[in-house]
């Protein structure tokens, strides 16, 4: 809550359920119960469901190794709700939480041939809507380029393990298109597989030489 000085007060809501750092794509996971937000809503609010988008909140994440790592998202982040069910294809067995096999959503990063071609990306799937929500941000040391999206205008599912996302982007100042594919073929992610193309740029794909993709359903 702001006062009237400026200053934020913030009220502690408890502890997450799960969470991950993976230094390797640079992101940190943190996973709640559905049931525990929407018991949180004031009396009389409908209840929270994947794809809304809660704003104002701030999140402390920490791990309690010997090398401890810690990150803390200030009020005003917005955090989009997605479906908590099991993750992840190949390996680990498929379709997941929402019992029709549909992937609602990817996220991930890392990086193939080395470090050579390194990746971060997010987005769900709109179901037919267009353009779906997130980012791809691709670099490539090799050819000394960077493509980061506007839009992502398609996500198509290719079984349970495979997804293609198409859409809109810039290298610099020039406007491209692209299309990547991804795998989640179980843990560890070095299972995975990223392909990028970008017309009128050197495409790329491999399995990971480091990260992760995980697959929500």
């Amino acid at each position: 809550m702001r006062i009237g000085d400026g200053s934020i007060t913030y009220t502690r809501q408890g502890a997450a359920d799960e969470g991950l750092f993976d230094p390797a794509s640079g992101t940190v996971t943190v996973k709640v119960a559905l049931a525990k937000l929407n018991a949180l809503l004031p009396v009389g609010h409908a209840p929270l469901a994947p794809g809304a988008v809660l704003a104002g909140l701030r999140g402390q994440t920490f791990t309690a190794a010997v090398n401890a790592k810690t990150d803390i998202a200030r009020g005003g982040t917005q955090y989009t709700i997605a479906c908590g069910g099991p993750t992840g294809g190949g390996n680990n067995g498929g379709p997941g939480g929402n019992g029709n096999g549909n992937v609602e959503e990817v996220n991930g990063g890392g990086s193939i041939d080395g470090k050579r071609e390194r990746f971060n990306l997010h987005a769900n799937n709109g179901f037919g809507t267009s353009p779906s929500a997130g980012q791809i941000r691709y670099r490539d040391d090799g050819n000394g380029f960077e493509m980061v999206s506007d839009t992502i205008d398609t996500f198509t599912q290719n079984g349970s393990n495979e997804v293609v996302l198409t859409g809109t982007g810039h290298v610099g100042s020039t406007a491209v298109t692209f299309t990547v594919r991804v795998q989640d073929n179980g843990e560890p992610g070095t299972k995975d597989y990223f392909s990028i193309v970008i017309p009128g740029y050197p495409a790329a794909q491999g399995t990971l030489t480091q990260g992760n993709i995980e697959f929500h359903f």
